[in-house]
């Protein structure tokens, strides 16, 4: 989770990774929840990243937060070395989805900013991670 700008440029240092988030190998939703719900007012972001070589398509309903808490339970905090070793090839797209909340104050619960007035390009770009994944 990044903490940004309200144009979606990431804050400097050290506040751009100020939430006091526990090390990503060992996060589990219910520490990302907290972390939001103790961060500082401002706007973040967190970048979700979907590798396959099947089609999908977004339903257009609002996961709910224990649909968000199931998919956790069932995934992985990383790939298993027989999903690791798959030949990357032509027939795999990558996507990556953009999640932005904003915080307007201590007490205040962070929500969801949808649709973010910044493409998620922009946010790519903006996070200084967009030439890197176009390699």
């Amino acid at each position: 989770m990044e903490q940004i700008s309200s144009d979606g440029t990431s804050s400097p240092e050290p506040a751009r990774w100020s939430a006091d988030l526990p090390s990503i190998a060992h996060m589990t939703f219910f520490e990302f929840v907290r972390a939001l719900a103790k961060a500082p007012p401002a706007h973040y972001r967190a970048i979700v990243f979907i590798v396959t070589d099947q089609p999908w398509s977004r339903t257009g309903a609002r996961p709910t937060g224990d649909a968000a808490e199931r998919w956790l339970a069932q995934g992985y905090n990383r790939l298993p070395k027989s999903i690791g070793d798959i030949r990357y090839t032509a027939h795999y797209k990558t996507t990556a989805l953009v999640y932005e909340f904003k915080k307007v104050s201590k007490d205040a619960d962070a929500v969801l900013v949808d649709p973010s007035p910044t493409s998620a390009d922009d946010h790519l770009d903006k996070a200084g991670i967009q030439n890197p994944l176009s390699r």
